[in-house]
Protein backbone atom coordinates (compact mmCIF):
# COMPACT_ATOMS: atom_id res chain seq x y z
CA UNK A 1 0.00 0.00 0.00
CA UNK A 2 1.57 3.31 -1.10
CA UNK A 3 1.03 6.25 1.24
CA UNK A 4 0.07 9.56 -0.41
CA UNK A 5 2.25 11.59 1.99
CA UNK A 6 5.45 9.87 0.84
CA UNK A 7 6.28 8.43 4.27
CA UNK A 8 7.51 4.83 4.47
CA UNK A 9 4.83 2.18 4.47
CA UNK A 10 4.30 0.32 7.76
CA UNK A 11 2.54 -2.90 8.51
CA UNK A 12 -0.65 -1.90 10.38
CA UNK A 13 -1.12 -5.45 11.68
CA UNK A 14 2.20 -5.25 13.57
CA UNK A 15 1.29 -2.01 15.32
CA UNK A 16 -2.26 -3.10 16.13
CA UNK A 17 -1.09 -6.36 17.71
CA UNK A 18 1.22 -4.48 20.07
CA UNK A 19 -1.57 -2.04 20.90
CA UNK A 20 -3.95 -4.92 21.65
CA UNK A 21 -1.42 -6.61 23.93
CA UNK A 22 -0.62 -3.34 25.73
CA UNK A 23 -4.32 -2.64 26.29
CA UNK A 24 -4.86 -6.12 27.71
CA UNK A 25 -1.92 -5.70 30.11
CA UNK A 26 -3.21 -2.30 31.23
CA UNK A 27 -6.68 -3.77 31.90
CA UNK A 28 -5.20 -6.51 34.07
CA UNK A 29 -3.05 -4.04 36.01
CA UNK A 30 -6.01 -1.73 36.61
CA UNK A 31 -8.20 -4.63 37.78
CA UNK A 32 -5.47 -5.90 40.12
CA UNK A 33 -4.86 -2.39 41.48
CA UNK A 34 -8.59 -1.94 42.09
CA UNK A 35 -8.64 -5.20 44.04
CA UNK A 36 -5.69 -4.08 46.19
CA UNK A 37 -7.17 -0.63 46.80
CA UNK A 38 -10.45 -2.26 47.78
CA UNK A 39 -8.62 -4.23 50.45
CA UNK A 40 -7.77 -7.36 48.50
CA UNK A 41 -4.20 -7.13 49.74
CA UNK A 42 -5.33 -7.36 53.35
CA UNK A 43 -3.47 -10.41 54.67
CA UNK A 44 -6.74 -12.12 55.66
CA UNK A 45 -7.08 -15.89 55.34
CA UNK A 46 -7.91 -16.88 51.79
CA UNK A 47 -9.57 -19.94 50.35
CA UNK A 48 -9.23 -21.37 46.82
CA UNK A 49 -11.82 -20.06 44.37
CA UNK A 50 -11.97 -21.45 40.87
CA UNK A 51 -14.41 -22.36 38.15
CA UNK A 52 -15.12 -22.19 34.47
CA UNK A 53 -16.82 -19.57 32.28
CA UNK A 54 -18.79 -21.00 29.37
CA UNK A 55 -21.43 -19.90 26.90
CA UNK A 56 -24.92 -21.38 27.07
CA UNK A 57 -23.91 -23.93 24.40
CA UNK A 58 -21.01 -25.16 26.57
CA UNK A 59 -18.22 -23.44 24.62
CA UNK A 60 -15.47 -22.00 26.90
CA UNK A 61 -15.03 -18.24 27.15
CA UNK A 62 -11.31 -17.36 27.04
CA UNK A 63 -9.50 -14.13 27.94
CA UNK A 64 -12.22 -12.74 30.18
CA UNK A 65 -11.38 -11.04 33.47
CA UNK A 66 -13.43 -12.48 36.35
CA UNK A 67 -13.71 -9.91 39.14
CA UNK A 68 -15.12 -10.63 42.60
CA UNK A 69 -15.89 -7.53 44.74
CA UNK A 70 -16.90 -8.06 48.36
CA UNK A 71 -20.41 -6.86 49.12
CA UNK A 72 -19.04 -5.24 52.29
CA UNK A 73 -16.55 -3.36 50.08
CA UNK A 74 -13.52 -4.49 52.05
CA UNK A 75 -11.75 -6.90 49.69
CA UNK A 76 -11.81 -8.44 46.25
CA UNK A 77 -10.09 -10.87 43.91
CA UNK A 78 -9.50 -11.19 40.18
CA UNK A 79 -8.56 -13.78 37.53
CA UNK A 80 -8.38 -14.17 33.77
CA UNK A 81 -9.92 -17.17 32.08
CA UNK A 82 -7.63 -19.52 30.19
CA UNK A 83 -8.32 -20.94 26.73
CA UNK A 84 -10.53 -23.66 28.26
CA UNK A 85 -12.57 -21.04 30.19
CA UNK A 86 -11.12 -22.01 33.57
CA UNK A 87 -10.04 -19.46 36.17
CA UNK A 88 -8.51 -19.35 39.66
CA UNK A 89 -8.91 -16.16 41.70
CA UNK A 90 -6.01 -14.15 43.08
CA UNK A 91 -6.14 -11.40 45.66
CA UNK A 92 -2.52 -11.06 46.84
CA UNK A 93 -0.62 -13.61 44.77
CA UNK A 94 -1.00 -16.11 42.01
CA UNK A 95 -4.14 -18.23 42.44
CA UNK A 96 -4.21 -17.57 46.21
CA UNK A 97 -8.01 -17.36 46.35
CA UNK A 98 -10.19 -14.91 48.26
CA UNK A 99 -11.21 -14.21 51.86
CA UNK A 100 -14.51 -15.75 52.95
CA UNK A 101 -17.61 -13.65 52.38
CA UNK A 102 -20.25 -12.64 49.86
CA UNK A 103 -19.18 -11.19 46.53
CA UNK A 104 -20.73 -9.45 43.56
CA UNK A 105 -19.21 -10.72 40.33
CA UNK A 106 -18.65 -9.29 36.88
CA UNK A 107 -16.86 -10.42 33.73
CA UNK A 108 -14.77 -7.91 31.82
CA UNK A 109 -14.29 -8.62 28.15
CA UNK A 110 -10.53 -8.71 27.66
CA UNK A 111 -10.55 -10.50 24.33
CA UNK A 112 -8.02 -8.66 22.15
CA UNK A 113 -10.07 -9.35 19.06
CA UNK A 114 -13.09 -7.51 20.46
CA UNK A 115 -11.31 -4.24 21.19
CA UNK A 116 -10.42 -2.83 17.81
CA UNK A 117 -11.61 -2.58 14.26
CA UNK A 118 -9.48 -4.08 11.54
CA UNK A 119 -6.60 -1.78 10.50
CA UNK A 120 -7.89 -1.46 6.94
CA UNK A 121 -11.23 -0.24 8.34
CA UNK A 122 -9.45 2.30 10.53
CA UNK A 123 -7.46 3.67 7.57
CA UNK A 124 -10.63 3.90 5.50
CA UNK A 125 -12.35 5.85 8.28
CA UNK A 126 -14.89 3.10 8.94
CA UNK A 127 -16.05 2.09 12.40
CA UNK A 128 -17.90 -1.13 13.00
CA UNK A 129 -18.99 -2.73 16.21
CA UNK A 130 -16.96 -5.72 17.30
CA UNK A 131 -18.58 -8.56 19.18
CA UNK A 132 -17.75 -8.77 22.87
CA UNK A 133 -16.53 -12.02 24.43
CA UNK A 134 -19.36 -11.69 26.96
CA UNK A 135 -22.60 -9.68 26.69
CA UNK A 136 -22.50 -6.18 28.21
CA UNK A 137 -24.92 -7.28 30.93
CA UNK A 138 -22.17 -9.32 32.62
CA UNK A 139 -19.59 -6.50 32.54
CA UNK A 140 -21.23 -4.45 35.31
CA UNK A 141 -21.72 -5.51 38.93
CA UNK A 142 -25.24 -4.05 39.01
CA UNK A 143 -26.51 -5.72 35.85
CA UNK A 144 -24.68 -9.06 36.03
CA UNK A 145 -26.88 -10.22 38.93
CA UNK A 146 -24.11 -12.67 39.88
CA UNK A 147 -23.34 -13.16 43.56
CA UNK A 148 -21.30 -15.92 45.18
CA UNK A 149 -20.30 -16.70 48.75
CA UNK A 150 -16.75 -17.87 49.41
CA UNK A 151 -16.75 -20.38 52.26
CA UNK A 152 -13.94 -21.29 54.66
CA UNK A 153 -13.48 -24.50 52.69
CA UNK A 154 -10.67 -26.19 50.75
CA UNK A 155 -12.61 -25.65 47.49
CA UNK A 156 -15.01 -22.97 46.29
CA UNK A 157 -16.10 -23.77 42.73
CA UNK A 158 -18.23 -21.25 40.85
CA UNK A 159 -18.98 -22.10 37.23
CA UNK A 160 -20.47 -19.24 35.24
CA UNK A 161 -22.67 -19.65 32.18
CA UNK A 162 -23.16 -16.53 30.07
CA UNK A 163 -26.19 -16.16 27.87
CA UNK A 164 -27.34 -13.42 25.53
Amino acid sequence: MKRPDGLPDINPQFGMQHMKTATLVVRLIVAALAVCLAGGCSGRDKYPVFGKVTKADGQPVAKVIVEFAAIDGVHGAVAMTKEDGSYALSSDGTDDGAPPGSYRVRLISANEESDYNEPEDEFAGKRRARPQAVPWKYQNFDTSEMQFTVQEAPENRFDIVVGK
